[in-house]
């Protein structure tokens, strides 16, 4: 049983790899080799990544923020990677097209292992009882009396209603992919006991700031138009610690 759900639908954003400096000591040897050799790669070809269309005042900015920056920050100011499709003299302001992990979820969840032995293809099989609920949100998950065990999960109808509990089959699991804010609400509305865990609901921490500016050529707003940044960044100098900074201009509120 798979709760769906999130921003993928809409974004088509893409966040960069971990920085070198982070998987070093917080990953096992074979997991940082894993990725930086194989798995960045293939997610990469997966979100078909592209870049936007480049003017030369954009690079001119881009020149402008990196050297404004003080060295010891490490920053390297780029246009963002995305995973959608913009006309060339709209950069990031409305997609025409955008990936969404939602489609890579229902082709997981509609389909299971190949288990005839005639099947040398190796293909997945359709489920034959799938079932897919829409304008339904997840409350919280079921639990046995007295244990830790998930039983079902407990729904109701988006935008309030009555709840009403889907059990699990014997041997069925429950993988919750709500979201970074709807997984963990759902979660705390679920009463887990998560001791020290709690503060790894949300995968990192989010810092947001917004600065007005104005241009010194008015017409120059027309001709960059909406840009998306992002760099690396040096956030403690004397342990090493890399954050990921991006920065909207003149973007629509959905891409910030």
């Amino acid at each position: 049983m798979h709760c769906v759900g999130g921003r993928s639908a809409a974004w088509g954003l893409f966040a960069a790899g971990v920085h070198d400096e982070t998987l070093r000591p917080w990953f096992p040897k074979e997991v940082e080799r894993a990725l930086q050799d194989t798995y960045f790669e293939k997610a990469e070809k997966l979100f078909n990544l592209s870049l936007p269309a480049s003017k030369i005042i954009h690079q001119q900015l881009l020149d402008s923020l990196n050297i404004l920056t003080d060295d010891i920050f490490d920053v390297h100011w780029q246009w963002g990677r995305i995973a959608s499709e913009f006309k060339d003299s709209r950069n990031f302001d409305f997609a025409e097209d955008a990936y969404s992990t939602i489609d890579k979820l229902l082709e997981i969840m509609m389909s299971k292992p190949p288990t005839s032995k005639d099947n040398t293809s190796n293909e997945r099989c359709e489920h034959k009882n799938f079932k897919m609920l829409i304008r339904t949100e997840v409350r919280r998950l079921a639990f046995d009396v007295g244990t830790n065990t998930v039983t079902g999960v407990v729904v109701r109808p988006t935008g309030g209603g009555a709840e009403q509990k889907i059990k699990l089959k014997p041997g069925g699991r429950v993988v919750l992919a709500a979201g970074s804010v709807a997984s963990p609400a759902i979660l705390l509305r679920s009463k887990v006991k998560l001791g020290r865990e709690a503060g790894h609901l949300t995968d990192h921490d989010i810092l947001y700031r917004a600065v007005s500016f104005k241009y010194l050529k008015p017409e120059y707003r027309d001709e960059v138009g909406s840009m998306k940044l992002q760099t690396y960044f040096l956030m403690d100098t004397r342990n090493r610690r890399f954050g990921l900074a991006n920065m909207s201009i003149h973007a629509s509120s959905f891409l910030r």
